[in-house]
């Protein structure tokens, strides 16, 4: 790890940057700021969707730290960049800067392929080829950055005679269809909802991957160690903020911080050494579910410590009592990483379902 990648570990947003993360949080939350203009703030230093892991994981901690939803959203960004780069397309290729200056955003859809990698879902999206053209049916159920403006997503599709793909898809290609915004906690700003495929004809040069699984295998350590950023962040913050209350708080809140912010502390150390090796999976499965636990751990500290003024909807506390309660549903799941770490317990190497071409 060089000296930068420490002192961004230690405090990886320029001063302004944090502030300005920090100010909008409460507007993010109640979906009157846009999380896009977080993503331009963070390509107009040259932080966004970086090249370095090391570098993306402490800017997502940091973002985090802050608010969430923009981490989510600059998480979504950052690894379609991850995918594109290492696209066979070199017109793909060729997307990446852009993606880092903010001019495409980045959506991912890759829920499906990654729970079919481990035999817990079909694709839901398939392609059959016309011509010289792929033509790309079906849906997806959950994507975010889905901007009226324009998006680029990645998704699994299965084809014919049992093959599958990594397709990348350009929101303003006829066919595509995104459903209107949900309405969520904490995360409503992310522009998250669902996105239908009607005869969309691709290039295949819009094809990131026809090696599907190891292509998959070769993404996921980052996908996961990206996300397990945005995690620590938000534990990190509702420890701080808990620290600020213990004077007031009964002694066994300050027993339990304390506890926690050894055990935080050593899932940073675990945290950067896995950025450092990048693998393997299953070490990396465990540490994702770990650190979303750790934050939901932290965060009922941090409500405890607060009290009834914590449960205000407008406090921090609250809004990241809500960023916590969509942790154990993100996907990966925690049910989803609970069935890899058993099936790799038990030696049981996990096989895809069959999927349907649509």
């Amino acid at each position: 790890m060089t000296a930068r990648h420490v002192a961004l570990a230690e405090g990886a947003l320029p001063p302004e940057l944090g502030a300005y993360f920090a100010e909008r949080a409460e507007a993010v939350d109640r979906g009157t700021a846009e999380v896009r203009d977080g993503l331009r703030r963070l390509a107009d230093h040259g932080l966004l969707a970086h090249p370095d892991l090391a570098t993306s994981c402490a800017v997502l901690e940091e973002v985090a730290r802050r608010c969430l939803a923009s981490a989510f959203s600059a998480w979504a960004h950052t690894v379609v960049a991850e995918y594109l780069s290492l696209s066979s397309s070199a017109a793909l290729r060729a997307e990446v800067p852009r993606l880092r200056r903010a001019e495409t955003i980045g959506s991912t859809a890759m829920a499906p392929a990654m729970q079919h990698l481990v035999g817990l879902a079909d694709l839901g999206v398939g392609f059959r080829h016309d011509g010289a053209s792929l033509v790309v049916d079906g849906a997806v159920r959950w994507a975010s950055n889905l901007f009226a403006e324009g998006f680029l997503v990645v998704v699994g599709a299965a084809g014919p005679g049992g093959t599958r793909a990594v397709l990348a898809i350009a929101s303003d290609a006829p066919g595509v269809h995104a459903g209107a915004p949900l309405e969520l906690l904490a995360l409503g700003a992310t522009r998250s909802s669902s996105l239908r495929f009607d005869g969309v004809a691709l290039d295949p040069s819009w094809v990131v991957s026809t090696d599907f699984e190891p292509f998959l295998r070769a993404v996921k350590p980052r996908f996961l160690l990206l996300q397990s950023s945005f995690c620590l962040g938000l534990a990190r913050a509702a420890l701080e903020a808990a620290e600020a209350g213990l004077g007031r708080s009964f002694a066994a809140f300050r027993r339990e911080h304390h506890r926690l912010r050894v055990d935080l502390d050593m899932l940073g150390v675990r945290h950067r050494r896995l950025i450092e090796g990048v693998g393997p999976t299953p070490a990396v499965v465990a540490h994702r579910l770990e650190v979303a636990r750790m934050a939901r751990l932290a965060v009922d500290v941090e409500l405890g410590v607060a009290g009834g003024g914590g449960y205000r909807a407008s406090s921090p506390t609250a809004r990241r009592l809500r960023e916590a309660a969509f942790l154990p549903i993100q996907s990966p799941t925690e049910g989803h990483l609970r069935f890899e770490l058993e099936s790799a317990a038990s030696n049981e190497e996990p096989t895809p379902v069959a999927s349907v071409t649509r």
